[in-house]
């Protein structure tokens, strides 16, 4: 789910935990950091719940056109009923949506299974980034989407009925609840992480040929949902890369979203320092321009803008993950106010609004998409099922608790980011054994997390680093990289295409210099959609 402006001030969900930077081994400045992990090669994965030995399902291909770009993406596809509930006999079936993207390069050499964010978004959302790879890596990799039960075409969980009565985000909440729960009873508690991870296992054993070397990626929840796949002791997969990277007990909504914006605007403000056309409008102390006006708006400053009825860290993030570059230039026209920059500001909200779908709900995706026109492209009742049932804590942190965290930050957030109640309302499934456990195997696994990531804050990486063992694991800091960074830049992808082709190679990182360069440019067609100018500053 996008974010939704009106009627101003949303409250915004956040993966992010306000946890220590610390890792096995130490993390410095390089480019890649590989931890010194306390496991060996021979370190089983983590116990799961017992469960029947993989299956492989029958699948039956045909054409189709990707949902959301009719007529733009050609591919195959197929639904496969899978079982409910593993571990319960009779549980019934789900059906699974997946979609091939076969390589110009036949016969494939590999197949690269690529699994999206949310909680809550359709595989089918990163057609782009699977056909970027199936038609331009010289290595023949068969790209392979799969719709996370609940989303695109895998028996998407909706509730119209509580979007038509629905007061409020509790009454929501709970009206959503009992309403996909009346329709599927039990087998709603099969619409997991595990589970789905177990999907992609069982269609991962019926499509892989011998001869192919099977690749995964995971982009924000879609990490998480990767790791699970790492956890379980009968996936088979050849390398792992992970990208704006939320994993396991890392991957916490306790904290709001908002919370997360004084690290990331703050890396931004530590790169303004040393670009010189930054300081030339933010002056040779950005941190210092950044403050002064922050405790101007504190006082009333720039009313008669929209915008400013939003408190700051909710403008950073309604902005960031969608215009990094353009904070700011908001910010120095929310300073200068002149009456050019409050119509400026005005049309930059109503292009926010027009551009993000509303919903009951104050939450935010945080899943490396671009936004497909199909209807089914989110499921905000699979994003409430996953996180209220094992990615927050019960009960909720309190209203006091979040107020006394964010009385703390620079960028304050707004009231109704201090309300994470809606989650109780919720009935969740019950938690297994894998939750919050650890990955503990050799495989190759490349790591990259952009410093601009507003989404999944960089010190959440640096956090999971400090559980995860698995002596085969890069990790690549992409000082200025945005949430997804493997698909945002040819340096990014150029690590992904040479990875996959020797995993166990270490990867050249000396191209991101390049990324942090250029992290500040302002796009003038961004300008043009989101301000109304070509100047994004004047």
């Amino acid at each position: 789910m996008k974010l939704s402006l009106g009627p101003i001030g949303p409250a915004l969900l956040a993966c992010v935990a306000t946890l220590s930077i610390a890792c096995n081994g130490s993390i410095v400045d390089d480019p890649i950091v590989t931890p010194a992990p306390t496991a060996t090669p021979t370190t089983p994965p983590s116990v799961p719940p017992i469960d029947p030995p993989a299956v492989k399902p029958t699948i039956a291909w045909g054409t189709c056109e990707v949902p959301g770009y009719r007529g733009g993406i050609q591919a195959e596809c197929a639904t496969v009923d899978l079982p409910a509930r593993r571990e319960v006999v009779g549980s019934g079936t789900v059906p699974v949506a997946i979609y091939r993207l076969k390589s110009r390069k036949q016969p494939a050499t590999g197949q690269l299974w690529m699994l999206n964010g949310g909680p809550g978004g359709a595989g089918f959302s990163l057609a782009p980034y699977g056909e970027i790879v199936s038609s331009s890596f010289a290595q023949g990799i068969d790209v392979y989407l799969v719709d996370h039960r609940g989303t695109g075409e895998s028996g998407y969980l909706d509730c119209p009925k509580a979007y038509r009565t629905a007061s409020t985000s509790n009454d929501f909440s709970k009206k959503c609840s009992d309403e996909v729960r009346g329709i599927l009873g039990d087998k709603l508690d099969g619409f997991s992480t595990t589970e789905s991870a177990k999907d992609v296992r069982d269609l991962i054993a019926a499509t892989a040929t011998p001869a192919q070397k099977v690749f995964l990626y995971g982009g924000s929840y879609g990490s998480y949902w990767a790791h699970r796949f790492l956890q379980l002791p009968d996936s088979k997969v050849d390398a792992v890369v992970t990208d704006g990277n939320c994993l396991s007990s890392t991957c916490s909504f306790d904290t709001p979203q908002t919370f997360g914006m004084d690290e990331a605007v703050g890396a931004m403000l530590d790169v303004c320092k040393e670009t010189a056309s930054c300081t030339a409008k933010l002056g040779a102390e950005p941190r210092t321009f950044f403050r002064e006006v922050l405790a101007k708006l504190a006082t009333g400053h720039c009313a008669r803008t929209k915008l400013s009825q939003l408190a700051p860290a909710d403008i950073a993030l309604a902005l960031g993950p969608s215009w990094q570059q353009g904070i700011f230039p908001t910010f120095y026209r929310l300073n200068r106010c002149s009456d050019a920059d409050v119509k400026v500001l005005d049309t930059l909200v109503e292009k926010l609004e027009e551009a993000n779908q509303r919903s009951p709900l104050p939450v935010h995706r945080f899943g490396p998409t671009p936004n497909p026109s199909s209807a089914h492209g989110m499921s905000t009742a699979l994003l409430v099922h996953v996180v209220a049932s094992e990615m927050i804590s019960r009960p909720v942190p309190s209203r006091a608790v979040l107020a006394a965290k964010a009385a703390m930050l620079e960028l304050r957030p707004g009231e109704d980011s201090l309300d994470l109640s809606y989650f109780e309302a919720w009935q969740p499934y019950p938690r297994d054994t894998l939750v919050n456990g650890w990955v503990k195997r050799d495989v190759p696994w490349l790591v990259m997390q952009g410093t601009f990531d507003f989404q999944t804050v960089y010190s959440l990486s640096q956090e999971a680093l400090k559980y995860v063992e698995d002596p085969s694991l890069q990790f690549v800091r992409i000082d200025g990289g945005n949430h997804g960074v493997v698909f945002d830049s040819e340096c990014s992808l150029a690590m992904l295409e040479a990875f996959l082709k020797d995993p166990k190679a270490k990867v050249d990182a000396s191209c991101v210099k390049d990324v942090k360069r250029v992290s500040l440019d302002v796009d003038s067609r961004y300008s043009e959609y989101f301000f109304g100018v070509t100047d994004a500053w004047d």
